[in-house]
């Protein structure tokens, strides 16, 4: 989004501003495990108790799944 002149947030007239999305995503790729290591420990402190309970989410493999096993993250 671009701001508008008097924006709540104080960012310049015609620059960008971060607006929420719905269906927010975060991808992390890499060429092999190890360069993902470092930002997949990460996730636990990303990920709040209330979530990992809720979603169900399972840290801490290769594919963290969610949902009892039926979503993958």
């Amino acid at each position: 989004a671009i701001a508008d002149e008097g924006n709540e947030w104080g960012v310049p007239a015609g620059q960008p501003l971060g607006v929420q999305h719905p269906a927010a995503w975060v991808q992390i790729a890499a060429g092999s495990q190890d360069q993902t290591r470092n930002t997949m420990t990460l996730c636990p402190s990303i990920l709040s108790k209330r979530a990992i309970e809720e979603y169900r989410i399972d840290l801490g493999k290769e594919i963290i799944y969610a949902d009892k096993g039926r979503a993958r993250i």
